[in-house]
């Protein structure tokens, strides 16, 4: 299984890590902005599960800052072209994603958690 993390805040990518090493996940990669989450993926679209925050920066040390909803919508575009199967997605974030959907919510959709142990328990249904 391989995952992709889009996170910045560092403890919170600390407690992923976490999550990672408890349930023996060893392919993950970790972007903490828009530019290099949009370069993990263009370089392997075999994306099993997708952890998102749902506000982190454009790019690195830019103030600029890029909604869950706006890159999640690119992602599925570029999947689209890549006639590969869209990742499901763990939305990890105080901020409602259901919310910022405003109601057209993607299938690959599994939940969303305010807390590492919450993504933990989400992720162990596709582990």
């Amino acid at each position: 299984m391989k995952v992709l993390i889009v996170e910045d805040e560092l403890a919170k990518i600390t407690a992923l890590r976490r999550v990672m090493l408890n349930l023996k996940i060893e392919r993950y990669t970790i972007a903490q902005n828009r530019e290099d989450a949009k370069k993990a993926y263009l370089s392997d679209f075999n994306i099993d599960v997708l952890i998102l925050d749902m506000r982190f920066p454009e790019k690195a040390n830019s103030i600029k800052m890029c909604t869950g909803i706006d890159f999640l919508r690119e992602l599925e575009f570029d999947f689209e072209k890549s006639h590969k199967q869209f990742p499901k997605t763990i939305v990890y974030s105080i901020l409602s994603f259901e919310h910022m959907c405003k109601g057209d919510v993607p299938k690959s959709f599994l939940g969303q958690s305010l807390t590492a142990q919450g993504v933990e328990q989400i992720l162990m249904q596709v582990v």
